[in-house]
């Protein structure tokens, strides 16, 4: 391989140097044209200067036509003869003669080198083409053998990568079988110190949820009371659970704030914070049951909410229903675009904050 690797740069040189030899040759060749043609311009007015000295040699010198002063009363003579002129266009005419030969010869030589150096190219191409698959063939070999020893290696990594999985599984399951285990053994221990509420111990929680569903306008609400069995309030004796979807948010909601002012009150624990996930949206189709259920109810339950003291206390709503348009600059409101104006989301975008 090492010998492959070597005569191949060796012939990769050499054909660099060809083809700087040839670029030169070629840069050449248009110049020696160029000079050709300038010898046989040289050449053809030399011999017209030469033709026309000897014709005026030949011409006898007679009278001026203008004044009749014969010839040997001429003030203007020329410097040189004519036949002088002629013999000496005649001498520098041989002279370019001989080197337009030679040019000639140079451009055929020249011609003849690129010839050779174009062919001694395509040889060295040659080479180097049959060099390079020698090297490809080989490699191939050395690829193949690669080939499969990776493949090797991935069927012993797929096969330890199950084993790792499979032991992370079973240590993940033996976790949760303690877990449960733990929590079985806490649960037992638990429901013996566990006591029913009775109903005289809710009799304020209940009255305050009756209170904010009759601030609200609750239809038809007579009495809220506390279901020992159920664990949950009775609206004018009837389970919370039997109403439809639009009565049992509200109601649930009426619950959810009744217990947390409870909390507060009584300075029990608390998280100060609650939390009401769409508790108006579904009156916008109110079940068959619920007609009687107007959208005055939505407005009082905004306007209650708005009015409430709530101290370190934070209530958030998320709702697809509008509050009253006079609540808006007495409370915090945020409306969700998802355009671009506004907020977006309940999660911020990162970019804005960035930008900002």
């Amino acid at each position: 391989m090492s010998s492959l690797e070597e005569k191949r740069r060796n012939i990769w040189k050499c054909l660099q140097n060809l083809e700087s030899k040839l670029n030169v040759l070629e840069e050449l060749q248009p110049r020696f044209q160029l000079l050709q043609e300038q010898y046989q311009s040289d050449l053809r007015r030399l011999e017209t200067i030469s033709e026309v000295s000897r014709n005026l040699g030949n011409i006898k010198e007679e009278s001026c036509p203008i004044c009749g002063a014969p010839p040997e009363h001429h003030l203007l003579k020329p410097d040189l003869e004519p036949e002088i002129t002629a013999n000496a266009c005649y001498g520098e005419m041989k002279k370019i003669q001989i080197l337009s030969l030679d040019l000639k010869k140079v451009i055929e030589n020249n011609e003849y080198e690129i010839s050779y150096q174009r062919q001694e190219k395509r040889s060295e191409q040659v080479a180097l083409n049959q060099v390079n698959e020698q090297i490809q063939q080989h490699l191939a070999s050395r690829i193949q053998k690669i080939l499969e020893k990776l493949k090797e290696s991935q069927v012993s990594r797929d096969f330890y990568k199950n084993a790792i999985n499979l032991y992370i599984r079973k240590e993940e399951l033996n976790n949760q079988i303690v877990e449960i285990s733990n929590k079985s053994k806490l649960e037992s221990r638990t429901d013996k110190f566990v006591t029913a509420i009775g109903a005289d111990e809710t009799e304020e929680f209940t009255k305050k949820t009756q209170s904010i569903l009759a601030s609200w306008n609750f239809p038809n609400l007579d009495r809220v009371t506390f279901s020992e069995e159920d664990n949950d309030i009775l609206i004018s004796g009837q389970k919370r659970s039997n109403h439809g979807k639009g009565v049992r948010a509200i109601t649930h909601a009426a619950f959810n704030l009744a217990l947390l002012q409870y909390c507060q009150q009584h300075s029990l624990p608390n998280p100060r914070l609650l939390l009401l996930d769409s508790p108006l949206v579904v009156y916008r189709e109110p079940d068959a049951s619920e007609d009687n259920f107007t959208t005055d109810v939505q407005q009082s339950f905004y306007r209650n909410l708005a009015k409430a003291d709530f101290k370190n206390t934070q209530i958030i709503v998320i709702e697809n229903i509008d509050p009253p348009e006079d609540l808006v600059q007495s409370i915090n409101l945020i409306r969700f675009t998802g355009k671009d104006f506004g907020r977006k989301g309940f999660i911020p975008d990162y970019q804005d904050i960035d930008a900002t």
